[in-house]
């Protein structure tokens, strides 16, 4: 009678051991991830494609940028105080920023286009306005907590004369 009691327990253990990988549950069952993000089966939460964010992956990142905005920078001993400028959403991660520091060619305004990356803007590289008297070489910036103030530095070069770098805040 042991011996059956025996192979019983050792046969429910092994039963046991069987079915139980087969009840673990599926994270992600009712995890809808937005805009091409994916579901982490580990603990179901939404990894977002590039320029999304969120807890589902709800929000493209440059919302948070577009919009008026007001210029105040300081440059080689240079001020531009209260200048317009508009921050257009172009993609996800994308904005062009229209107006950027007060650089003008024939009158119009020089778009410049920006990655975002969270709260976090970068001028792209190598952009160059005004048949390429105007050469922006870099900038950065970040977007504050209540996201009404972006510090800003950039880099550019004058045909003719020396990189200047100028540090600027943008305020809505």
């Amino acid at each position: 009678m042991k011996k059956i009691a025996y192979l019983f327990v050792g046969l429910m253990t092994i039963g046991s051991l069987t079915l139980l990988p087969s009840c673990k549950k599926d994270k992600c069952k009712d995890v809808v991830c937005q805009n091409g993000g994916t579901c982490d089966d580990e603990d179901g939460s939404c990894i977002c494609a590039t320029g999304y964010e969120g807890a589902n992956c709800e929000t493209a990142m440059a919302d948070k940028f577009a919009g008026n905005w007001k210029y105040n920078e300081t440059c080689g001993g240079n001020t531009v105080t209260d200048f317009t400028t508009t921050f257009t959403k172009t993609g996800p991660n994308k904005i062009q920023i229209t107006g950027f520091a007060g650089f003008a060619c024939g009158g119009s305004n020089i778009l410049v286009n920006c990655t975002v990356n969270g709260r976090d803007i970068t001028v792209d590289s190598g952009q160059s306005f005004c048949a390429a008297q105007i050469q922006i070489s870099s900038g950065s910036g970040s977007l504050n907590a209540s996201g009404n103030s972006i510090s800003m530095t950039y880099t550019y070069t004058l045909a003719g004369s020396s990189s200047q770098t100028c540090t600027g805040t943008y305020t809505k």
